[in-house]
């Protein structure tokens, strides 16, 4: 096992959980710019991205193959600020997004994500300017000033067409709120921010969380040299915190989850070190 691979997936689960508590409906018109009719569809979440160096530095940590390290570094330097947009329309969901291209090495970079794309199944195919590979409800493009990606729940016809309208739509680019900030996103539900503070990254969020926490149980896994394990470190009426360790050849990722219900608040702290409580209860 790649030690990469349980510490990717652990930062993933605990983002996803919260992206999925956060997404509520919020009706939104846009008109295409590449034809007469509007594009109705309804936006249940919206995440602003901008530097990423402070995940894959995090991530680098636990990579020890030079090819990964030297692609986690050179994404960073990429890849810009971005949009994400999660949005429904004629029963379709959807997920699309555009990122600033910020390095004249982009379209390098998409000449090897083309070929690795192609080689695993995608289609190439280009319209004007953009240049892009789909498979079946993916798709993901290129037009030398921006990078898309594209994924449904409907046809090919339908991310074709997505992909057609981000490229050709009005690219919108909410203004960082402080330099720590990684992403954050809004909702008519509730609210959250990413952000990196001393080699940590911290997720904090409104909404109500009363699900989530009923989730969190005791639960310890080892598989050869791998070893997960989680469990309720502090409880009272309004508060809980839940610890996540997980670790793979002498390389540990900390987790630490408070929730208060009462405030309808939560922050996740990722890291290296162990974290304390007091670290927790300082943000709650």
């Amino acid at each position: 096992m790649n030690a990469k691979i349980p510490i990717i997936l652990t930062i993933i689960v605990v983002i996803s959980t919260f992206i999925i508590v956060f997404a509520s409906t919020n009706s939104t018109t846009q008109e295409s710019a590449s034809t007469t009719d509007t594009f109705h569809y309804t936006t249940l979440g919206q995440i602003h991205m901008y530097n990423i160096s402070p995940i894959t530095n995090f991530i680098s940590y636990y990579v020890n193959n030079t090819n990964a390290t030297l692609a986690l570094s050179l994404a960073s330097q990429i890849i810009g600020n971005g949009t994400m947009n999660f949005i429904s329309f004629n029963k379709t969901l959807a997920t699309i997004g555009y990122f600033k291209a910020s390095s004249p090495l982009s379209s390098f970079a998409f000449t090897i994500i083309n070929k690795t794309l192609v080689k695993y199944g995608f289609v190439y195919g280009q319209y004007n300017t953009l240049l892009y590979d789909y498979k079946n409800t993916s798709a993901f493009g290129f037009d030398g000033h921006y990078f898309y990606i594209v994924k449904d729940n409907a046809s090919v016809n339908a991310t074709l067409f997505l992909l057609k309208y981000l490229y050709t739509s009005q690219k919108v680019f909410a203004p960082q709120p402080s330099i720590n900030v990684i992403a954050y996103g809004n909702t008519s539900y509730g609210s959250f921010q990413l952000l990196s503070s001393n080699s940590q990254l911290i997720l904090k969020g409104n909404g109500n969380f009363s699900n989530v926490a009923k989730l969190l149980k005791y639960f310890n896994i080892t598989i050869g040299n791998f070893t997960v394990a989680g469990k309720v470190v502090f409880k009272n009426a309004t508060v809980l915190v839940y610890s996540i360790n997980a670790t793979y050849n002498n390389r540990s990722l900390f987790v630490m989850m408070g929730i208060n219900e009462q405030e309808n608040y939560s922050i996740v702290i990722t890291s290296h070190q162990e974290i304390s409580l007091a670290e927790v209860f300082k943000e709650l």
